[in-house]
């Protein structure tokens, strides 16, 4: 008589998937616990291995933008933990912020069974391969490791009794092996450093691979160069703008020496600023001249900019443009990308060919009183880390002064406002180790939109050195320049003490960057209220 075989336990079903997930490098486990995914809750509280890291949470969005913030600094892959339905779906935001980062996000989502899809019942959908068109098809319970690309969506399906079997005590076994995958687009971390208070030493050397995208890296040579310099009828002694934006902090100390004595114009947004280095114009001049007219080719070097001028070199379709990146995206519908790994190679080549445009920067000394307190932030440490808010906070940030801190972050893949303040707190813990400071800049609309960040905050008070800057504006300034309609900026006449008082945060409001200047210690909240006149 042939024997069936005995369906293994949600238990264990639920501890070789994390099992798995420690084998890939996940040191992190955020988790949002519900009905659905108790085998995962019991599990990691039951766990005993020293050398990981269990955030509890309730919310999952938030969750899920701590958890990117977590992987933000070493790039280490961190997993969020769900109940299924919409819990799941709140976590969306931040795996697509991570597919556009690059980022090694994992989101596992427990699900009923899959014959229940679509038929209705509580808290069921087709939860598999939700992010499909992004990140490529769900991974299941029984993934294996050789087979995924990062970010990714695991998909656990269970059966009731959702705790079958009992959950001893245990810990991730030390030999669970090294992942071996294709070597194509692949990230390396190599990184060893101390995460947390316990000093957990955390090899991050292990290789994952980053899921595919619709643009595709070229292969750099110098020929291919002078083939594009050909194509688009550009000569020797070319008039070159670089720059430069989402660079990780150890690429910054490579391209220091590199970049000196360059004949060209160099611009550097705030999350690619190099100590030592001066923006050889500011943000003010490149508002005011026409790009497309100055410049024979503009380069590229990291994330995709900020800055408004980018958007027109889309509108005006200028295709003198090379991009160098992470990620083979160039941000426009155009334009070769290369990986960053080839620009010291091209700057060899480049050197020949060009020369600098001397383009006189415009006086920036008409700031407006928020742009002058963005310049008064800028006295701080030059080993302050700065997580700076999307929306009007980054521009400003641009805008008010060159700056040389190497330690500044925003999400600007796809993002708007959502799940800063999370992310923030996630990258925060992360520089626990190095005892630098971390300063939260953001817009109070944008402060509440994450009104639930802080539950992260008290869990790890001890170990998350941050000081919250909420510039409240009266609403969504940034539209006013935009748009002839009050809807647009949804003003209101709120302050954040409450906000500071429900969490037990410290708390100060200040009207002027003299008051911020002559601050000794830093609470946890400050709340900068811009002037009535300042709001129009």
């Amino acid at each position: 008589m042939k024997k069936t075989s005995v369906p293994k336990s949600n238990i264990d079903q639920a501890k070789k998937v994390l099992e798995n997930l420690y084998a890939l490098g996940v040191k992190d486990f955020v988790i949002c616990p519900g009905g659905r995914n108790a085998p995962f809750v019991e599990l990691l509280e039951k766990n005993k291995s020293g050398d990981i890291m269990v955030h509890w949470g309730f919310e999952e969005r938030s969750a899920s933008f701590f958890a990117l913030g977590l992987s933000m600094k070493y790039h280490q892959p961190v997993a969020v933990f769900t109940t299924s339905g919409t819990a799941f779906v709140e976590t969306t935001s931040a795996l697509l912020e991570a597919h556009y980062l690059g980022l090694p996000l994992i989101v596992v989502s427990a699900d009923r069974p899959e014959y229940q899809w679509g038929s209705g019942a509580p808290q069921t959908m087709v939860q598999k391969d939700f992010l499909k068109s992004h990140l490529g098809p769900s991974a299941d319970i029984n993934f294996k490791i050789k087979n995924i690309s990062l970010p990714l969506h695991i998909n656990c399906s269970f059966e009731e009794p959702l705790l079958d079997q009992k959950a001893e005590s245990w810990s991730f076994a030390t030999n669970l092996g090294k992942l071996e995958i294709s070597k194509q687009n692949v990230t390396k971390s190599p990184i060893n450093k101390l995460i947390d208070k316990k000093a957990i030493q955390i090899n991050l050397s292990q290789n994952y691979k980053l899921n595919p995208y619709k643009y595709k890296f070229l292969e750099y040579s110098k020929n291919n160069l002078n083939k594009f310099l050909k194509k688009q009828k550009i000569k020797n002694e070319i008039k070159t703008l670089f720059i430069f934006s989402g660079l990780d902090v150890d690429y910054k100390k490579t391209l220091k020496s590199e970049l000196k004595n360059l004949k060209a114009d160099l611009y550097f947004e705030s999350t690619g600023e190099i100590s030592g280095l001066e923006n050889k114009i500011n943000s003010t001049t490149i508002s005011k001249i026409d790009v497309l007219k100055n410049y024979d080719l503009v380069i590229r070097v990291g994330g995709i900019p900020t800055h408004r001028f980018w958007r027109d070199i889309e509108n005006e379709k200028f295709g003198k443009v090379l991009h160098f990146s992470n990620l083979p995206l160039p941000g426009l519908s155009f334009g070769q990308v290369y990986p960053i790994k080839n620009f010291i190679d091209f700057l060899k080549d480049f050197r020949a060919l060009s020369t600098a445009k001397n383009i006189k920067s415009v006086d920036e000394s008409d700031l407006s009183h928020e742009q002058t307190f963005f310049k008064s932030l800028k006295t701080l440490d030059k080993d302050t880390v700065f997580y700076i808010g999307n929306s009007l906070p980054i521009r400003n940030w641009d805008l008010s002064k060159t700056s040389h801190f190497e330690h500044v972050y925003a999400n600007r893949g796809l993002n708007g406002i959502d799940g800063q303040l999370s992310t923030a707190l996630g990258l925060a813990l992360k520089y626990y180790s190095t005892k630098q400071k971390t300063f939260a800049v953001l817009g109070d609309l944008t402060a509440l939109y994450d009104l639930s960040a802080p539950w992260y905050w008290k869990q790890n008070k001890s170990q998350i050195n941050l000081c919250l800057v909420i510039v409240n504006n009266s609403g969504g300034q940034i539209f006013s320049k935009m748009f002839n309609s009050k809807y647009f900026l949804n003003q209101h006449d709120l302050d954040f003490k409450s906000f500071a008082d429900m969490w037990g945060l410290s708390y100060l409001q200040i009207e002027s960057s003299k008051e911020f200047e002559k601050l000794k210690e830093y609470p946890d909240i400050i709340e900068f209220k811009v002037k009535t006149q300042d709001k129009k």
